[in-house]
């Protein structure tokens, strides 16, 4: 036991020296609720107003070479989910405004602007910001999609139940989606006779729909792109997109977070 270290929110565990260090020697003012890290770069979000000397409203981002940094103008609302690309952060929550720009929900910044995740189907015939319209808690980025997840009835002005993808410029549901809220998402490349990815959806829901119908899921469940569903051996029903459940323990309701060991 060496004693205490003051972290303002966000704190790492060093395992070499067994040691609790801060983040850049600076504490942030107020709470953290998201995070994620990419190569040397971490950018955290929450409800907060400043991280050490530098203004950043909800969302600021750390590397070893420039330290703390605000990003653009940052947001208006509580964030509760951070993903990133190489060139884009994206970022989800109950959020109103993200830089200048009205956004429901989920917004997304490039480097240099602040920008909604514009459905042009949606705009075009009037149906508002065209997020989501209810709170996000969770984000994944798979190839070209960002996946979208929460609490809502709605993605770009159409039903979609829980969860959703944005891509090209364009919402779309995950077939019926989940019956309740999801807090949680994973992307796991999975390896098959067609190979594919799989998104692992954690939450408070107990059945998910697609094509094939309704199926129980006490609180997690996958969502698969490009390979054969579970248990079809001969291709005859090999389908390109599809939920499939996981069996969790007896007795659980709901999961509140997913992980994997790829080893």
């Amino acid at each position: 036991i060496h004693g205490s270290v003051s972290t303002g929110g966000i704190a790492m565990w060093d395992h070499r020296s067994k040691l609790w260090e801060s983040v850049g020697g600076a504490a942030v003012h107020g709470v953290v609720t998201a995070m994620n890290v990419k190569d040397d770069e971490i950018v955290v979000g929450g409800r907060f107003s400043r991280v050490g000397n530098i203004d950043a409203n909800n969302i600021a981002k750390y590397t070893s070479g420039s330290g703390w940094m605000s990003v653009g103008e940052g947001v208006i609302g509580d964030v509760h989910a951070v993903t990133m690309t190489s060139t884009v952060v994206y970022v989800g929550g109950r959020l109103m405004k993200a830089g200048d720009s009205e956004v429901q929900n989920v917004a997304a910044w490039d480097g240099v602007n602040w920008r909604t995740l514009q459905d042009d189907e949606c705009l075009r015939i009037g149906r508002g910001i065209c997020g989501v319209n209810g709170v996000v808690y969770a984000l994944a980025v798979v190839g070209e999609y960002l996946y979208v997840a929460g609490n809502f009835d709605a993605a770009g002005g159409l039903p979609a139940n829980n969860i959703a993808a944005y891509y090209s410029g364009g919402w779309s549901s995950l077939a019926g989606g989940v019956d309740g809220p999801v807090v949680s998402l994973l992307n796991v490349k999975t390896l098959g006779s067609l190979s594919g990815r799989c998104i692992y959806v954690a939450g408070e829901f107990s059945t998910v729909r697609d094509e094939s119908g309704e199926l129980a899921a006490n609180g997690l469940a996958r969502w698969c792109v490009g390979q054969t569903r579970q248990g079809v051996t001969d291709g005859s029903a090999a389908t390109s997109a599809f939920w499939e459940t996981v069996q969790v323990p007896e007795g659980i309701l709901s999961v509140k977070a997913v992980a994997i060991n790829s080893e």
